[in-house]
């Protein structure tokens, strides 16, 4: 995102821009042959690549200050009272055999006598292959590169600047530059305490050797923009490919709104594409990889688009079916799009299926799972008020009563050893509803089968569908969540649903550091791990409620004991909110309330209102009640039927970071569920009488075209907008207008909403808005990046989740189909590694769709959340199901297109049964017959085509 002003918010807060800069001092002296190893470490605008590490309790606050990376400590000694517990430190270093570094660093202290140590070591610090000599004010090589040990500077309150030759007898991988100033106890040195500062500045090396000779620093700090992509090209496409029978889109860009290529590239070699300029429109190819040109056409005027900051030139190439490998370029220029596939089904090939990669996720997240990265969880320990804040060092002994609850199994539902019953609610009902959906339209839920790999690894075969097992899985977990009578604490409230488990000793990083992960040490001792089991509220237990009136119904066929379990635990849960529910009068008290029953300190706003769980579960249950011919039922339509917001779809809804006042641009989100019951009263619509069906289908509609019209809009393609400033109102944290946290689970909502519009109405602009909008999230976006794991050349590497720490801590190849949260206007007011690399908002420059770092640690941009994951696979479900016929079935006659001899064709082997052969992809619904529904499926198609 664009910066040229900053400004400080609050007290504390990093706020400089996205940019890089090599000190001059070190530019001004190089030589021609000479390669910028670490191309930032002046610290005019921002801190990251250098990254500040602390183990608790040690403290410290890092900032800019004075041109220089300021450190001020808060607590000096930390679990290892040792130098160590307090790090400033450069990661991905290589270094190759017999090459020259020059290595030099700044620094100064506001105590004279302050000690520091430094070296370059390897990963977990066990080699040292450069170290500071102290006493002799310079640098030398360790003794694992044939050298000594080294001692620490005693700092001054001048600057201090040391400078030296580092040659390495033998190549070096991702090695480490760690500087180390905690309260050592151990004879090493450090002598830091409480209130002292340091002042790092111009820290750099130098390789001697020229362009392709040298082999140092790779960054992977998370820095996204279209440059990373081969080639860097100009049009921006989805990158897993499109189907051959949709609409297909791509977006001609100049560039505009990527601030951070002036300081992220070395000026020499930038690109000469790095930035265009665009007038009018453009003749574009579709070329195939042999170089022929398959397909012309010209683009969309170039017009301004506000999310990215770009002028754009929109591309429409629908009419092109023809499957292959392509590119598409403008035609007399160089500008060109990375290659993409168009195919029957770009979703699946012979390795991979998105879909299946997407619910894989959930068999990975299960709490006891036997993979390593998954320790088996100890007790929980009820907590007797809410408290905000989390330690490290927690012991069941520290909660008052020592009340022990079962938290044995259940989903890992973000990015830490957390489970979340508001997170798992919305995953849960939104997999039970994929399945549900899929059994009551032409498909039949053939997808969701026992034995087939829609949730491989996961079930044996036993007639019952994998995509319920794993649902009960989840829900048997949650019925733990239960607050029993005999509680100490929270017996009063007997019946409601303790808000989520807070996981502590079971993340292999420090509780504390919010910088960087590390590998979890060889010795880690899980047994000591615990629960924190916070206080019940009234939002839990209604999404309880719902999940498991939900999945009443859908059990009766294959566990009737069990879906009568489930009916009576709902029940009791929605009478249980019934009986404790209450409307806070004070917003500000209530989030300041230890006894609240509404979650405190858990979000950024407390969600004070709860009557779209109650519509949601009540419609759950009403639907479940009619089934199962209980006279309960009519007093569940009665509680449904008075809520505000009743049989209708909102456009925006109220709860999380906007602060817009219309609302968020979505229909659902985790803490505004209405949409969900109204989901499943679509599904039932026959239950309602024909005014509610006709306001429920209305109101669908209406919200789907809302949504659809923006994506015509929109440079990119997105269903989802910006449309503020870009700026707090008054200087206050209470919310900021432009993309929130989950952009991107805000994209997929929509979609649903466009699905469900499909299944109502059958008009293809639904379904290839749909595709649309999976377009931006695949690459079709400013970043040219695609926000699902391994799909794409160009996509997310260093997902921030519980499951693939130790994955980022070894650099191994990460799983396909996991959905990251995606560009977030406000990262940089609570995401403290945005703020460290300089992510703020301005009210004018400010590009939503900018807002995004591919790195583990920005919990903000990155973060992997079950319930994202369980709308992909609902999503891409769909259009699987629902493009069967242009991109699967229908080409009767084998001749690569489908058309109306298709359907002469088909209609001459009904009339002919038996004499005429005809291909199985006749079977357009799938059904195992050959009958006039084919047919009839066949002539819509080519009536909307």
């Amino acid at each position: 995102m664009k910066q040229h002003r900053r400004k400080r918010f609050f007290a504390g807060l990093m706020t400089a821009a996205i940019a890089v800069t090599a000190p001059v001092s070190v530019l001004t002296s190089l030589t021609a042959s000479a390669t910028i190893f670490v191309e930032e470490s002046s610290f005019d605008r921002k801190i990251i690549p250098w990254i500040p590490f602390q183990a608790s309790p040690a403290r410290q606050n890092v900032d800019l200050k004075d041109g220089a990376a300021h450190i001020t400590i808060l607590h000096p000694e930390g679990k290892t009272k040792s130098q160590s517990d307090l790090q400033f430190r450069l990661n991905n270093l290589n270094f190759r055999k017999g090459h020259q570094y020059t290595i030099s660093f700044k620094v100064k202290a506001n105590r004279a006598g302050l000690e520091l140590a430094s070296h370059i070591c390897n990963f977990d610090d066990s080699e040292r292959y450069f170290v500071l000599d102290g006493s002799a004010g310079e640098m030398h090589a360790g003794p694992d590169m044939g050298g000594s040990w080294g001692f620490v500077l005693k700092l001054t309150t001048e600057y201090q600047e040391i400078t030296a030759k580092f040659i390495p007898t033998k190549d070096i991988f991702y090695s480490e530059w760690r500087f180390q100033y905690g309260y050592d106890t151990n004879g090493f040195g450090g002598n830091a305490k409480q209130g002292d500062e340091i002042w790092f500045d111009d820290m750099s090396i130098v390789d001697a050797a020229d362009g392709d000779d040298a082999d140092g620093w790779r960054p992977d700090h998370g820095y996204i923009s279209r440059q990373h992509c081969s080639g860097c090209p100009e049009i921006a496409v989805n990158q897993l490919g499109y189907f051959q029978n949709l609409e297909k889109h791509a977006t001609l860009s100049d560039n505009a709104g990527d601030s951070g290529l002036d300081y992220w590239l070395d000026m020499d070699h930038r690109p000469d594409n790095a930035k265009l300029e665009l007038t009018g429109a453009y003749d574009y190819e579709i070329v195939s990889e042999n170089d022929s040109v398959v397909h012309t056409g010209r683009t969309e005027k170039v017009f301004y688009d506000r999310d990215s900051g770009d002028n754009v030139c929109r591309i429409d190439f629908t009419e092109f079916r023809t499957p292959g490998t392509y590119c598409i370029r403008i035609k007399d220029t160089t500008w060109k799009s990375p290659y993409f596939k168009i195919s029957a089904n770009p979703y699946q090939t012979d390795s991979s299926d998105l879909m299946t990669d997407a619910l894989n996720l959930f068999r990975f997240c299960r709490a006891d799972s036997e993979l390593e990265h998954n320790p088996r969880e100890k007790d929980g320990y009820i907590q007797p008020e809410w408290d905000p804040s989390l330690t490290a060092e927690f012991d069941g002994a520290d909660i008052k009563g020592c009340e022990k609850i079962d938290v044995y199994g259940g989903w890992f539902t973000g990015d830490t050893a957390d489970k979340d019953m508001i997170q798992a609610g919305s995953t849960v009902w939104t997999l039970q509803n994929m399945f549900e959906r899929a059994v009551t339209n032409s498909t039949g839920g053939q997808d969701f089968t026992d034995g087939d790999a829609a949730l491989s690894g996961t079930d044996r075969k036993n007639g019952i569908p994998d995509i319920l097992e794993a649902c009960r899985y989840e829900l048997d977990f949650m019925t733990k969540m239960k607050v029993q009578p005999t509680e100490t604490e929270w017996g009063e409230y007997a019946g409601l649903y303790h808000h989520m488990l807070l996981g502590v000793g079971l993340t292999p990083y420090d509780a504390y550091n919010y910088y960087e992960r590390t590998a979890p040490p060889a010795d880690a001792d899980y047994t000591k791990a615990a629960y924190k089991v916070q206080p019940p509220t009234l939002a839990a237990t209604l999404n309880y409620a719902a999940c498991a009136a939900q999945g009443a119904r859908l059990w009766a066929e294959y566990d009737k004991n069990y879906a009568a379990a489930l009916y009576k635990s709902a029940k009791d849960a929605y009478q249980a909110y019934l009986d404790h529910a209450y409307k806070p009068e004070d917003p500000a008290a209530e989030n300041n309330n230890g006894r609240s029953l509404y979650a405190p300190f858990t979000i950024p706003t407390t969600d004070l209102d709860v009557s779209d769980e109650a519509y949601w579960a009540a419609s759950e249950l009403f639907i479940t009640a009619t089934d199962r011919k209980d006279a309960d039922a009519d007093t569940y339509y009665q509680a449904l039927s008075e809520y505000k917001d009743a049989f209708t779809f909102q456009k925006r809804v109220y709860g999380g970071d906007s602060a817009v006042e219309d609302g968020s641009f979505t229909m659902y989100t985790s803490t505004n569920t209405a949409a969900a019951g109204s989901m499943s009263l679509l599904l039932h619509d026959s239950l309602l009488d024909y005014r509610y069906q006709d306001k429920l289908f209305d109101s669908l509609r209406d919200t789907a075209d809302y949504y659809v019209s923006e994506e015509d809009k929109q440079g990119y393609g997105t269903p989802y907008q910006y449309d503020g400033s870009g700026i707090f109102p008054d200087d206050k944290l209470r919310g900021v207008v432009g993309y929130e946290f989950n952009s991107n689970g805000r994209v997929l909502s929509n979609l649903t909403a466009m699905a469900y519009a499909y299944d109502l109405t059958g008009d293809a602009k639904y379904l290839n808005g749909m595709v649309r909008g999976m377009d931006y999230l695949l690459g079709n976006n400013p970043l040219l990046f695609s926000y699902i794991t391994g799909c794409g050349a160009h996509s997310v590497k260093r997902p921030d989740h519980r499951y693939y720490d130790n994955i980022w801590a070894n650099r191994e190849p990460i799983g396909n189909g996991t959905i990251v949260s995606g560009p977030n206007a406000c990262a940089g007011f609570y995401d403290r590694y945005a703020q460290l690399y300089g992510m703020t908002i301005d009210a004018e420059d400010s590009y939503s769709q900018r807002c995004y770092l591919d790195s583990a640690l920005s919990w903000s941009t990155n973060q992997v959340m079950l319930s994202n994951n369980a709308m992909l696979a609902w999503i891409v479900s769909f259009i699987q199901d629902e493009s069967v016929l242009p991109t699967m079935h229908g080409d009767i006659n084998g001749d690569g297109t489908i058309n109306n001899e298709d359907a002469d064709a088909l209609l001459k082997f009904l009339q002919n049964r038996g004499s005429v052969k005809v291909p199985s992809c006749a079977d357009i619904n799938a059904d195992a017959c050959v009958n006039a529904v084919d047919l009839t499926l066949l002539k819509r198609y080519l009536l909307e085509k």
